[in-house]
This record gives structure tokens, sequence and C-alpha cells, in this order.
């Protein structure tokens, strides 16, 4: 078997244990969206001859939502500060 079909079935796989993630292939990743945060988890292989290791890597966005007089599109500026 390729290494290629080997990845294949292992995205398979994965679609099936994240049923409520949505993969992009165009991508190569699944995204999740829950009230305002937006989820991703990036898959990259790395190939070896007979197999592949996968890595992947989880980003969380914030959705910010604009309810004051702010007129839609207007830009949002946040400073950087420590929190302690």
């Amino acid at each position: 078997m390729k290494v290629s079909e080997l990845q294949n079935i292992f995205i398979e796989e994965l679609k099936d244990l994240l049923p409520d993630w949505k993969f992009i292939k165009s991508h190569r990743h699944f995204k999740k969206v829950e009230e305002d945060v937006v989820w991703y988890l990036h898959v990259a292989c790395i190939y070896h001859l007979e197999d592949f290791d996968a890595v992947g890597n989880v980003v969380a966005g914030l959705v910010f939502r604009c309810t004051s007089n702010q007129p839609q599109g207007a830009a949002l500026t946040f400073k950087n500060e420590e929190i302690s």
C-alpha cells in the first residue's frame, strides 16, 4: 500500500473520531465553530519510505462581535498588556 493511501485512511479515521468537526481538504485541517470560538486542528504528515508521522496543531480563534455604535467593518484596536 502506498503511503498516500495510508494517509487517506488516517484522515477518514479522524473524520469518524471528530464528527462535530468539518474537514477542509484544501487547507488540510478540521474546523469546529462553537459560539464565539472557531477551532482549527491542522494535520501535517511527515513521509517516510513505508509510513508517515502525523503532527497536529490546534488553534482557537475568537470571534468579536461589535455591539456599540461603531460602523460595521470598523477596525478594533487592542493594547498589548500583561495580564496577571
